[in-house]
């Protein structure tokens, strides 16, 4: 099942270094990697951010929808205004730095 029933699960599963279940084969746990420890601290603070969005159970899905579009549009206005303002520390033309920045650091996450 993709998704939550409760806000509880959600901050939970931010908070817990964990590896994932497909990387994992059949057996005991396997203790997290150090990388895996820098990579869960460095996202942290985006984890957290975003187990604010309710769960998929309340509203039938439909309340976690409009929610997670709405942290979408604010995590790409905050993407284009660092890319803008790094485009110009470089001198990189708007459309150069649109193109390349913000279209990269928007589609990344969801890969």
């Amino acid at each position: 099942m993709v998704g939550t029933s409760s806000w509880k699960q959600q901050f939970s599963e931010a908070l817990t270094v964990g590896i994932d279940e497909e990387d994992v084969p059949d057996g005991p746990p396997h203790k997290p990697s150090i990388l895996q420890f820098i990579i869960h601290y460095i996202a942290l603070p985006w984890k957290l951010l975003f187990s604010l969005i309710p769960p998929t159970d309340y509203g039938h899905g439909w309340l976690c929808f409009i929610v997670s579009i709405f942290f979408i549009g604010i995590l790409t206005a905050f993407i284009g205004d660092v890319a803008s303002h790094f485009g110009c520390t470089i001198g990189l033309k708007d459309a150069v730095t649109a193109i390349t920045l913000v279209a990269m650091g928007t589609s990344l996450p969801g890969m």
